[in-house]
């Protein structure tokens, strides 16, 4: 079952509706939903905003993520499509955490250690 352990967070402007535990990137006016690794992935957000509202997003601790395909505990994870995570090891691609748990399929809601930033290789 998935958890999430609060520790930090901020509010900015949604740029448009965001989905609950969707991962969000840095723009001008806000956030908005991130959808790439190449994203400036900021956090996950835990509530669900309209476009607008205040969106609140987490970027330590652990969060609720949704999942966009399988995915192993332990794996690191980075945004996709709609601002789901999907596994993604490669060198230098953007980040938001670990997966601390398995997810079997699309839709799957799973904890992930934030730790936002990129991969390196050693």
């Amino acid at each position: 079952m998935s958890q999430s352990v609060r520790d930090f967070e901020k509010s900015l402007t949604a740029d448009n509706a965001i989905g609950q535990y969707r991962v969000v990137k840095v723009t001008t006016t806000g956030v908005d939903v991130a959808t790439a690794n190449t994203d400036a992935i900021v956090g996950v957000a835990q509530n669900g905003p309209a476009a607008t509202e205040q969106c609140t997003f987490r970027f330590i601790g652990t969060t609720k993520c949704v999942a966009s395909a399988a995915i192993s505990a332990g794996a690191t994870v980075t945004a996709t499509t709609g601002g789901k995570i999907v596994s993604d090891s490669t060198d230098k691609h953007g980040i938001i955490g670990r997966a601390l748990e398995a997810a079997a399929a699309d839709g799957d809601v799973i904890e992930v250690l934030l730790t936002v930033g990129v991969t390196l290789s050693v």
